[in-house]
Protein backbone atom coordinates (compact mmCIF):
# COMPACT_ATOMS: atom_id res chain seq x y z
CA UNK A 1 0.00 0.00 0.00
CA UNK A 2 1.09 3.66 -0.91
CA UNK A 3 1.40 6.05 1.94
CA UNK A 4 1.47 9.68 2.00
CA UNK A 5 4.74 11.46 3.09
CA UNK A 6 4.32 14.35 4.81
CA UNK A 7 5.82 16.71 7.22
CA UNK A 8 4.60 15.61 11.24
CA UNK A 9 2.33 18.65 12.17
CA UNK A 10 2.47 18.59 15.59
CA UNK A 11 3.46 21.81 17.09
CA UNK A 12 6.79 20.52 18.89
CA UNK A 13 8.08 18.57 16.02
CA UNK A 14 7.32 20.93 12.89
CA UNK A 15 10.39 22.72 11.86
CA UNK A 16 10.18 25.32 9.75
CA UNK A 17 12.70 27.47 8.27
CA UNK A 18 13.53 29.76 5.21
CA UNK A 19 16.20 30.65 2.67
CA UNK A 20 18.92 33.18 3.53
CA UNK A 21 18.72 36.12 1.00
CA UNK A 22 22.26 34.68 -0.95
CA UNK A 23 20.23 31.39 -1.34
CA UNK A 24 17.10 32.57 -2.78
CA UNK A 25 19.43 34.80 -5.12
CA UNK A 26 21.33 32.09 -6.05
CA UNK A 27 18.55 29.81 -6.76
CA UNK A 28 17.07 32.61 -8.63
CA UNK A 29 19.94 33.12 -11.00
CA UNK A 30 20.69 29.46 -11.18
CA UNK A 31 18.02 29.57 -13.51
CA UNK A 32 17.63 25.50 -12.33
CA UNK A 33 13.83 24.38 -12.07
CA UNK A 34 14.12 22.37 -8.70
CA UNK A 35 10.14 21.68 -8.30
CA UNK A 36 10.53 18.98 -11.74
CA UNK A 37 11.38 15.72 -12.41
CA UNK A 38 14.52 16.45 -14.88
CA UNK A 39 17.87 16.12 -12.92
CA UNK A 40 19.43 19.15 -11.79
CA UNK A 41 23.09 20.73 -12.83
CA UNK A 42 25.81 19.65 -11.02
CA UNK A 43 26.38 23.85 -10.69
CA UNK A 44 22.92 23.47 -8.19
CA UNK A 45 23.74 26.08 -5.75
CA UNK A 46 25.10 25.88 -2.56
CA UNK A 47 21.71 26.86 -0.28
CA UNK A 48 21.62 27.87 3.46
CA UNK A 49 18.58 27.65 4.75
CA UNK A 50 17.79 29.38 8.29
CA UNK A 51 15.83 26.95 11.34
CA UNK A 52 13.13 29.21 12.44
CA UNK A 53 11.72 26.87 15.08
CA UNK A 54 13.20 27.13 18.62
CA UNK A 55 13.81 23.31 18.59
CA UNK A 56 17.04 21.76 16.95
CA UNK A 57 15.50 20.76 13.16
CA UNK A 58 14.03 17.48 12.69
CA UNK A 59 15.22 14.89 10.31
CA UNK A 60 12.66 15.98 7.59
CA UNK A 61 11.40 18.91 6.42
CA UNK A 62 10.26 21.20 3.93
CA UNK A 63 11.41 24.59 2.57
CA UNK A 64 9.56 25.89 -0.17
CA UNK A 65 8.79 22.82 -2.03
CA UNK A 66 12.70 21.60 -1.21
CA UNK A 67 11.96 18.13 0.40
CA UNK A 68 14.86 19.05 3.57
CA UNK A 69 16.35 15.45 4.86
CA UNK A 70 18.84 14.76 7.34
CA UNK A 71 21.63 11.95 7.07
CA UNK A 72 20.10 9.59 8.09
CA UNK A 73 16.95 9.45 6.10
CA UNK A 74 19.18 9.88 3.40
CA UNK A 75 20.55 6.89 4.19
CA UNK A 76 17.67 5.32 3.67
CA UNK A 77 16.75 6.34 1.02
CA UNK A 78 19.84 5.07 -0.58
CA UNK A 79 19.42 1.31 1.54
CA UNK A 80 16.49 1.49 -1.01
CA UNK A 81 17.94 3.21 -4.20
CA UNK A 82 15.38 5.96 -4.48
CA UNK A 83 16.32 7.60 -7.74
CA UNK A 84 17.22 11.25 -6.48
CA UNK A 85 19.84 13.95 -5.89
CA UNK A 86 21.62 15.06 -2.93
CA UNK A 87 22.57 18.46 -2.58
CA UNK A 88 23.88 19.37 0.66
CA UNK A 89 22.66 22.41 2.57
CA UNK A 90 24.22 24.68 5.30
CA UNK A 91 21.92 25.14 8.19
CA UNK A 92 21.79 27.66 10.42
CA UNK A 93 20.15 27.38 13.44
CA UNK A 94 20.09 30.05 17.17
CA UNK A 95 22.50 32.08 14.24
CA UNK A 96 25.26 29.50 14.09
CA UNK A 97 25.71 26.98 12.07
CA UNK A 98 24.20 23.83 12.80
CA UNK A 99 26.85 21.11 12.82
CA UNK A 100 25.19 17.70 14.64
CA UNK A 101 23.95 16.21 11.49
CA UNK A 102 24.49 17.36 8.21
CA UNK A 103 20.87 17.99 5.84
CA UNK A 104 20.47 17.81 2.21
CA UNK A 105 17.74 18.52 -0.27
CA UNK A 106 16.56 15.74 -1.88
CA UNK A 107 15.60 16.09 -5.68
CA UNK A 108 13.23 13.61 -6.11
CA UNK A 109 13.59 12.27 -9.94
CA UNK A 110 10.29 9.50 -10.04
CA UNK A 111 7.39 10.96 -11.45
CA UNK A 112 4.73 8.41 -11.05
CA UNK A 113 1.46 8.29 -13.24
CA UNK A 114 -0.67 6.71 -10.46
CA UNK A 115 -3.36 8.91 -9.77
CA UNK A 116 -6.81 7.38 -9.70
CA UNK A 117 -9.23 9.04 -11.72
CA UNK A 118 -12.20 6.84 -10.82
CA UNK A 119 -12.02 6.67 -7.08
CA UNK A 120 -10.96 9.84 -6.22
CA UNK A 121 -12.72 13.51 -6.20
CA UNK A 122 -11.28 16.32 -7.75
CA UNK A 123 -11.25 19.41 -9.80
CA UNK A 124 -9.05 19.24 -13.16
CA UNK A 125 -7.03 22.80 -14.26
CA UNK A 126 -8.30 25.04 -16.61
CA UNK A 127 -5.59 26.76 -17.78
CA UNK A 128 -4.24 26.87 -21.30
CA UNK A 129 -1.25 24.37 -21.57
CA UNK A 130 -2.20 21.99 -18.29
CA UNK A 131 -5.33 19.91 -19.69
CA UNK A 132 -4.39 16.73 -17.91
CA UNK A 133 -3.46 18.18 -14.65
CA UNK A 134 -6.00 17.64 -11.78
CA UNK A 135 -5.79 20.93 -9.91
CA UNK A 136 -7.65 20.42 -6.34
CA UNK A 137 -8.09 17.30 -4.77
CA UNK A 138 -11.36 16.12 -2.34
CA UNK A 139 -10.45 12.97 -1.70
CA UNK A 140 -7.21 11.29 -2.95
CA UNK A 141 -6.94 7.53 -3.95
CA UNK A 142 -3.97 5.80 -5.86
CA UNK A 143 -3.58 3.04 -8.72
CA UNK A 144 -1.81 0.69 -6.31
CA UNK A 145 -0.90 -1.48 -9.51
CA UNK A 146 0.90 1.33 -11.05
CA UNK A 147 2.76 2.60 -7.85
CA UNK A 148 4.58 -0.53 -7.44
CA UNK A 149 8.33 -1.29 -7.83
CA UNK A 150 8.44 2.56 -6.68
CA UNK A 151 9.70 3.09 -2.82
CA UNK A 152 9.02 7.19 -3.04
CA UNK A 153 7.84 9.40 -5.94
CA UNK A 154 5.70 12.52 -6.78
CA UNK A 155 2.64 12.15 -7.67
CA UNK A 156 2.49 13.16 -11.56
CA UNK A 157 -0.16 14.96 -13.12
CA UNK A 158 -1.16 16.68 -10.00
CA UNK A 159 -0.50 20.79 -9.22
CA UNK A 160 0.18 19.94 -5.89
CA UNK A 161 3.05 18.38 -4.37
CA UNK A 162 2.07 15.00 -3.76
CA UNK A 163 5.43 12.55 -2.07
CA UNK A 164 4.56 9.13 -1.70
CA UNK A 165 6.14 6.07 0.16
CA UNK A 166 5.69 2.57 -0.37
CA UNK A 167 5.07 0.56 2.95
CA UNK A 168 8.35 -0.96 3.17
CA UNK A 169 10.13 2.26 3.23
CA UNK A 170 7.26 3.88 5.25
CA UNK A 171 8.14 1.33 8.32
CA UNK A 172 11.66 1.47 7.68
CA UNK A 173 11.66 5.21 8.06
CA UNK A 174 9.81 4.93 11.16
CA UNK A 175 11.60 2.09 12.79
CA UNK A 176 14.63 4.31 12.65
CA UNK A 177 13.55 6.67 15.25
CA UNK A 178 13.54 9.54 12.50
CA UNK A 179 11.58 12.73 13.42
CA UNK A 180 9.12 15.18 11.21
CA UNK A 181 7.58 12.84 9.19
CA UNK A 182 4.53 10.96 9.12
CA UNK A 183 2.69 8.32 6.81
CA UNK A 184 -0.97 8.41 6.16
CA UNK A 185 -3.27 6.53 3.90
CA UNK A 186 -3.72 8.76 0.77
CA UNK A 187 -7.91 8.79 1.99
CA UNK A 188 -6.33 11.12 4.81
CA UNK A 189 -5.77 13.57 2.08
CA UNK A 190 -6.90 17.30 3.42
CA UNK A 191 -7.36 16.14 7.04
CA UNK A 192 -4.21 17.63 8.28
Amino acid sequence: MVKLWRQDARVERYTTAGFSDESMEALDASGENYGGAAPLSDQFPKLTIRIRTRHAPDDYFTVGILFVASEGIKRILEEFNVKAQYFQLDVIYRRKPYLKRRFFFVHLLDYVDCFDFDRSQYAMETKKGWPDRVKTIEMLAIDESKAAGYDLFILDKVRDLVRCASDELAARVENSGMTGVEFVPPSMWGRY
